[in-house]
């Protein structure tokens, strides 16, 4: 995974729904990509000890960003984790 603010978005939506074919392993990144490949490590974690929860907050970043800073939700794409 690569630098860049506006990638690190696109990679959690990209991860939350990547999550729901694959398993991940040796995953990296440099800047806000080493920051997304923590929260997928993080997340597959989780998944092995049982819980999706992991994956379920990373698809809900997004929006949650997006509300801090005054957008609209419905203007954000957000990955459905159920």
């Amino acid at each position: 995974m690569e630098g860049g603010i506006t990638s690190g978005i696109i990679y959690t939506t990209a991860v939350a729904e990547l999550a729901k074919w694959y398993r991940f392993q040796s995953i990296g990144g440099s800047s806000i990509g080493a920051f997304a490949a923590a929260l997928t490590a993080a997340a597959e974690y989780l998944r092995r000890q049982g819980s999706m929860a992991g994956f379920q907050g990373i698809a809900k970043l997004p929006g949650e960003l997006a509300e801090r800073d005054g957008v609209p939700v419905d203007d954000v794409l957000v990955a459905d984790a159920s």
